[in-house]
């Protein structure tokens, strides 16, 4: 049973990669776009959203906290680099961490958000939005450790705060997730 499931989870994923792959080759070509803020990405036709399927509902405060091995908050210094480990982009980012919620991280890291650039195409999870340099986050990732990097979680794991409250253990937002961690 246990084998159908799984057999039946990665061909869904596999069928929504297809997909979004087809819709990338139909695509109009344009011009090329520079997708640097979130803004750019709103209205342009050449974004292409990959369907996302996680295992929980991360809309829930609880099952979000639960999946992530790092909550953390960090500023976005830059663009590190964009990688693919399967057949869609993934974006790195310099980040500057503030405080640590849960588990433990670093004064610097790399953070990935999945999605990015795809030729001219913008790739985007689950209607997830580039991250902004210079901005604060609230950060709800899951650490890889074979590229030491910390994957933010699509849609939900990214939410913007100020910097004061980025360094302050009692925020409303801070404590909210603290409460949650336990």
């Amino acid at each position: 049973m246990r084998r159908v499931r799984r057999s039946a989870i990665h061909l869904t994923w596999q069928a929504g990669v297809i997909l979004a792959l087809l819709v990338v080759a139909g695509c109009d070509g344009g011009e090329d776009a520079q997708f640097t803020t979130p803004s750019d990405i709103e209205s342009s036709p050449q974004t292409v959203t990959v369907p996302i399927d996680h295992v929980a509902d991360v809309s829930d405060p609880y099952n979000l906290v639960a999946l992530s091995t790092n909550i953390f908050t960090g500023r976005i210094d830059g663009q590190s680099g964009v990688k693919a480990l399967g057949s869609l982009p993934e974006t790195q980012y310099r980040v500057t961490t503030g405080l640590n919620v849960k588990g433990t991280v670093p004064q610097t890291v790399v953070l990935n958000q999945q999605g990015g650039r795809f030729g001219d195409r913008y790739i985007s999870f689950g209607g997830d939005r580039p991250l902004e340099i210079g901005q604060w986050y609230l950060f709800f990732t899951r650490y890889l450790q074979r590229e030491n990097w910390y994957t933010v979680i699509p849609v939900h794991g990214d939410k913007p705060i100020s910097e004061a409250d980025a360094n302050n253990n009692a925020s409303a937002l801070i404590d909210a997730v603290v409460r949650i961690v336990g």
